[in-house]
């Protein structure tokens, strides 16, 4: 009798736009192939709307292919996928705080049913939220083991006393949990599936400084402050830099940044209409930053590192890895990081900026990817994977 694992997360596991998503779901494939029975119970919630939109198709094909309607319930949707069976509960929005009761309780009774039938030999997944705590709660109550995939640095107020274990990707997020709150946590690496992310030798025209999910937190400020500085430094050259939208409203993310006296970060010139729309927010956008382009939120993503010459990471919050670093290194693109929480280990020793100092950006991206003899590193746990994948590529 095969070992029987079951997984629950109010976030989808099919979000594109959820480092944690990917990672958790693709960690859940290789344990099922290595024998181990996976179920997975998961809803509508996303970080961004678009990261659900990219999958929907391959989960409606898969639907039409497998459902019963006799054997599934009106409120939610049974189908095979990958080699694990998965239950989704759909939800009226895809925003965490919009979740209602009426949805948790059905989430919450299917969750009990596959506690009695399907009986679990250990029950794992992820979400901060109260409700998620119930469900644990509930499998601790019936002896069944359970283990918490910790995804970031948000969980200080946390006792974790619902889990037998709570793991991440990096040592650098077991340091910050122990130092914070004495709290042990468990490294495992990351999980990341080379074909996935790896561009291929048609895709690769590298022209492209390259910042993907833009946001304060990841910090979007020093990104478009590199774009200003590095222009103004060397003006005679046509460097592009390209933002890859993934979570968010970016018009108004980028219409939040200032200056600390308060001057907005880009200046517009001559007044703006008070109805103006998002599409003309961004070309305004563009125009006061002509060096830049933007592209959508795509889950090929290898298309991304087809085009990009260097990539900038620049979290300015603890990153429990920073998945994009490794991808790069992974296409043998260099990658220009904070030392923000386990980035340093995701790419090993490339360039680290010191997120908590201002200014060096502009120089240190320079000497950077203008080094024309520079051999990109890999980081420990993926080095002799990124040589052969880039060897391969070639």
């Amino acid at each position: 009798m095969s070992y029987k694992l079951l997984w629950y997360s109010i976030p989808s596991l099919f979000d594109t736009s959820s480092g944690a998503a990917i990672r958790c779901r693709l960690m859940l494939k290789k344990l099922q192939e290595r024998g181990i029975e996976v179920h997975i119970i998961t809803a509508g919630i996303a970080d961004d709307p678009s990261g659900i939109t990219a999958t929907m198709s391959k989960i409606q094909q898969a639907v039409a292919e497998q459902t019963k309607p006799e054997q599934t319930p009106p409120d939610s949707i049974r189908f095979d996928l990958d080699g694990m069976s998965y239950l989704l509960i759909p939800t009226h929005s895809s925003n965490f705080e919009e979740i209602n009761q009426k949805e948790q309780s059905q989430l919450y009774a299917h969750f009990c049913n596959e506690l009695m039938t399907f009986q679990p030999d250990l029950i794992m997944g992820y979400s901060g939220d109260v409700f998620s705590a119930s469900l644990r709660h509930e499998a601790k109550s019936r002896g069944i083991p359970v283990v918490y995939a910790l995804c970031n640095g948000s969980h200080l107020t946390f006792g974790f006393p619902d889990c037998d274990l709570v793991f991440t990707t990096s040592q650098a997020t077991c340091d910050f949990y122990k130092e914070r709150t004495g709290i042990k946590v468990k490294a495992v690496g990351n999980f990341i599936d080379p074909a996935m992310v790896l561009a291929t030798p048609e895709e690769r025209k590298p022209e492209y400084v390259t910042m993907i999910n833009p946001s304060p937190a990841k910090g979007l400020a020093i990104f478009i402050k590199l774009i200003l500085a590095y222009t103004a430094r060397h003006p005679e050259e046509q460097q592009k830099f390209l933002l890859v939208k993934s979570r968010g409203n970016f018009v108004n993310i980028m219409r939040s940044l200032h200056l600390p006296n308060g001057t907005p970060l880009l200046q517009s010139h001559g007044q703006i209409a008070a109805d103006t729309s998002e599409q003309e927010w961004e070309q305004l956008i563009l125009q006061a930053l002509p060096q830049l382009y933007l592209a959508e939120h795509t889950s090929h993503i290898a298309a991304i590192y087809g085009l990009t010459k260097t990539l900038v990471a620049p979290s300015v919050w603890h990153e429990s890895w920073g998945r994009v670093a490794t991808e790069a290194n992974i296409n043998g693109i260099p990658a220009l990081v904070s030392n923000s929480g386990g980035l340093p280990e995701a790419i090993g020793i490339d360039q680290t900026l010191d997120h908590k100092q201002g200014g060096g950006g502009s120089t240190i991206c320079a000497n950077f990817y203008k080094k024309r003899s520079f051999i990109p590193t890999y980081g420990r746990r993926n080095c002799a994977m990124g040589r052969c994948l880039r060897a391969a590529a070639a």
